[in-house]
């Protein structure tokens, strides 16, 4: 190697440090870290141990479109982490609330951070991990956001603004240019995380939406050394080579692990736990309903009555948007707010141009509560559950 070379390796690995340091940072990767629990806080029974950290799937495996079983599970439950370095394509798929979202950005931080894996994996799982995904650098995207964009931006043009947004901007050094991105995703270099693949495959199905469909299918066609993971709420047999991975439910030992760790053990964490016991099983087995009964618990807004999921959403949002008129001492009407985020949902529900303008107070006001998030010119809820609760409480 040239002298120019080695330069100009030792300036890559220096931006790809930067680069791994900003995506580890990214306000959703650090959110999703919650996902993540460390080996010690699960209770020391052999499965538990089995399971590495939070998220277990099973393979899912699609019958002939002539069968009555369409689809079914194989083999026993297995970690998340075991999927992702035993298979280079994987789909992840589970019900809205199973955690797809949060996953993915737990493989972002575990790919980002040294420091998590040492936390989160023994010495075995980290060896292993390392061996088969390498330095590779993680982008995140929500495919979402693609659809939502003119026609003509491309995959790898879109690729690359989300690298950059995760970044902040290191990634214009790393990849000035798509053609840049497609070397190192051609060359195996890089770990995509493309969430909400439904947007491109469900029905409808518009132009636009079908030929970025297409774009994707072409993709991985073209770069088959590229190591991805996409997150569906629903199964696309068009999308080739891929393995299907279905989120399981959280078994006993993952939520009193999650538990554990979150409240620190101890007689509140029991507390908690016997409360669990008592509610809908698919309810305590959700991580998305789970982590807002927890953080419900540790504000002592958790009702006691009987929960349910439009139960959690309400109190979710009161409690977010209380925080915001005490922390930051506002004028804050909460009712206010709550019917705004009803017209919105409605309006999206609908197909219908949102009602108010991004900066109205009220939108203004849940964006700081984290009720909504903002996606580039996009305000979207924080997550399904929510919208479809705001929708539904609109007279």
């Amino acid at each position: 190697m040239t002298a120019n070379g080695v330069v100009e390796r030792i300036g890559w690995a220096r931006l790809a440090g930067q680069y791994r340091r900003a995506t580890s940072r990214h306000p959703d990767v650090q959110e999703a870290a919650r996902g993540l629990v460390p080996l010690a806080a699960f209770p020391q029974t052999k499965r538990a141990v089995a399971s590495g950290y939070t998220f277990l799937v099973r393979v899912r495996k699609q019958g002939p479109k002539t069968d009555i079983i369409r689809s079914f599970y194989v083999g026993q439950p297995r970690p998340l982490f075991q999927a992702i370095i035993s298979s280079r394509r994987v789909i992840l798929t589970g019900e809205h609330g199973a955690g797809k979202t949060t996953a993915l950005g737990c493989l972002a931080l575990l790919q980002s951070n040294r420091q998590t894996r040492h936390r989160v994996l023994d010495s075995n799982r980290r060896r292993r991990w390392e061996e088969a995904l390498g330095q590779r650098l993680v982008i995140m995207a929500h495919l979402q956001d693609w659809t939502a964009e003119s026609s003509d931006l491309s995959f790898l043009s879109f690729l690359l603004r989300q690298a950059q947004e995760m970044s902040d901007g290191v990634a214009q050094r790393l990849w000035p240019n798509p053609s840049a991105l497609e070397r190192d995703l051609s060359g195996g270099r890089v770990l995509l995380l493309l969430d909400e693949l439904e947007a491109l495959t469900a029905p409808p199905s518009p132009p636009v939406q079908h030929s970025k469909l297409q774009q994707l299918i072409d993709f991985l066609g073209a770069c088959p050394d590229c190591h991805i993971v996409l997150a569906s709420h629903i199964w696309d047999a068009s999308l080739p080579h891929m393995t299907e991975y279905s989120l399981v439910p959280l078994q006993e030992d993952q939520i009193a692990a999650l538990v554990t760790h979150r409240l620190g053990g101890g007689r509140q964490a029991q507390t908690l736990l016997a409360r669990l016991q008592q509610e809908p099983r698919d309810l305590v087995s959700s991580p998305w309903s789970l982590s807002i009964i927890i953080a419900l618990h540790l504000a002592g807004r958790l009702p006691t009555r009987p929960l349910g999921r439009f139960t959690l959403c309400r109190e979710q949002a009161r409690l977010l948007l209380e925080h915001v008129r005490e922390s930051e001492d506002v004028p804050l009407d909460v009712e206010a707010v709550m019917q705004a985020l009803s017209e919105l949902a409605l309006a999206r529900q609908a197909g219908q141009p949102d009602p108010r303008p991004a900066h109205d107070v009220q939108i203004e006001c849940a964006r700081r509560a984290g009720l909504l998030r903002q996606r580039g010119a996009r305000l979207l809820f924080r997550h399904q559950r929510l919208q479809e609760y705001f929708a539904a409480r609109s007279p």
